[in-house]
């Protein structure tokens, strides 16, 4: 899952699982969630398992991502 955008999204008792982001295809951040630019992410009640990245294999967020 990929949020880029500066509009507020609010994410609820979902499963983010088995996501891959390879190293060297350019997507090498955030296996499960990649938050980046102004976005403003809301989790309630998550589980992030089995992901995999070059950083942040569960999650990544850039300074600028409000988590």
């Amino acid at each position: 899952l990929i949020v880029a955008e500066a509009v507020p999204l609010s994410v609820q008792d979902v499963t983010i699982s088995d996501g891959r982001a390879e190293e060297g295809s350019g997507q090498s951040l955030g296996g499960g969630l990649r938050c980046v630019a102004d976005a403003e992410v809301h989790l309630q009640d998550m589980v992030f398992a089995n992901n995999h990245a070059f950083d942040g294999g569960g999650i990544y967020a850039s300074e600028r991502c409000q988590l």
